[in-house]
Parts: C-alpha cells; sequence; structure tokens
C-alpha cells in the first residue's frame, strides 16, 4: 500500500478524466487523495463495505468530504496476490462539473431542452441546471411531476410528461444498466 506508487499513474488518469477526486483506500478506510494527500477515513460510508467484499460501486451519490461536493463514487476493489481485497482505487466524480462537461460536449444547450439523470432515491445526480443536482424531484412539483418521477422510476424506458417551473416537460427517459440510474431528456414548453 504504497501510496507513493499509486500517486503517480493516478495523478495521469485525473489528467485525462472527469472532474473528479482521485483517490486511494486501505481495508481500514483511511484514504489518500491526489490533492491532500492523507485525506481521512471512508470506513463508515455505506458503499465502503461493499467494495471491501469485491463489489464494484459506480454512482453513490455523496457529498466528498474532501471538497464538500456533490458527488459520484466510482469505486473498485484492489486485490493482492492471493486475491484477497488489500484496498480500494476510487473516483468522487463532481457533478457539478460534469453536469457543464456534459452540456458543452452537446455543443451548448437550447434554452428549450433539458437533461438529467435521477438515482433510485430519487435524487437528482446531474442535470442541465447544476443548481437542480441533489434535489429531490418527488419534493420539488406538483402531484402530476410526482406522478411523472413514479412512473420514471417503475420503467426501464418511456416518455413521461410534467409541468415543472411554469413549462410542459415532455421528458424521454432510460434506466442505465451500469449505474442504476435514470436518464433523461426532454423538450420545455411555455
Amino acid at each position: 500500500r504504497d501510496w507513493e506508487r499509486i500517486r503517480g499513474p493516478l495523478a495521469e488518469v485525473a489528467e485525462r478524466n472527469v472532474p473528479a477526486v482521485l483517490w486511494f483506500a486501505g481495508p481500514d478506510g483511511a484514504y489518500w487523495t491526489l490533492e491532500e494527500g492523507r485525506a481521512g477515513n471512508l470506513s463508515d460510508r455505506p458503499y465502503f463495505p461493499r467494495v471491501l467484499a469485491g463489489e464494484t460501486v459506480i454512482g453513490e451519490l455523496v457529498v466528498s468530504r474532501s471538497t464538500h461536493r456533490n458527488t459520484a463514487i466510482v469505486a473498485v476493489p484492489v486485490r493482492g496476490p492471493d486475491d484477497a481485497v488489500v484496498g480500494v482505487l476510487g473516483s468522487s466524480i463532481q457533478l457539478d462539473g460534469l453536469s457543464v462537461l456534459i452540456r458543452r460536449e452537446m455543443g451548448g444547450l437550447d434554452p428549450g431542452l433539458v437533461f438529467f439523470a435521477i438515482d433510485g432515491e430519487p435524487l437528482g445526480a446531474v442535470h442541465s441546471d447544476p443548481a437542480m443536482i441533489f434535489t429531490e424531484p418527488m419534493e420539488l412539483g406538483d402531484a402530476g411531476m410526482r406522478n411523472a418521477f413514479i412512473q420514471i422510476l417503475a420503467g426501464e424506458e418511456g416518455l413521461v410528461t410534467y409541468t415543472f417551473r411554469e413549462s410542459r416537460r415532455t421528458v424521454l427517459y432510460r434506466k442505465s444498466s451500469v449505474s442504476g440510474w435514470w436518464y433523461g431528456f426532454g423538450v420545455l414548453e411555455e
């Protein structure tokens, strides 16, 4: 568990990655980031025991302890020569930065269009309006909007229409088999 040996290759990955904090944690939860070096302990995070048990975690939404920003966790177990888990390699993806990057990669976004992703809670993960990240869509709108999100969470893909912020929204959605999030792309009508 030589942090200095891990740090170099991790820094190279950071240059080609989405906005994120890259980190390594030992089995006791002590972790190091590229920016801070030794940064604290992750053993009490709900995803951490799952990764130590050998599971890959993709899309767990948390507030970062090192940056205090809304993030999505991607974490994989690191295995030793005997295949035992000896640590966790992870990325805390900064959701506001990811939302801006998606918007830019789409060539900007017409004001009449919206995109979002939600997890199963549902909690906003990414959004064309970064102020909507970590909001709860079931708490934001009227009964029509709540019913639309109930429909989204109950299906793999489809089309819903609801009203929010005084505009009617028609949204095409699909559930990701990778992150478990539902992604939506829609049109706003005044």
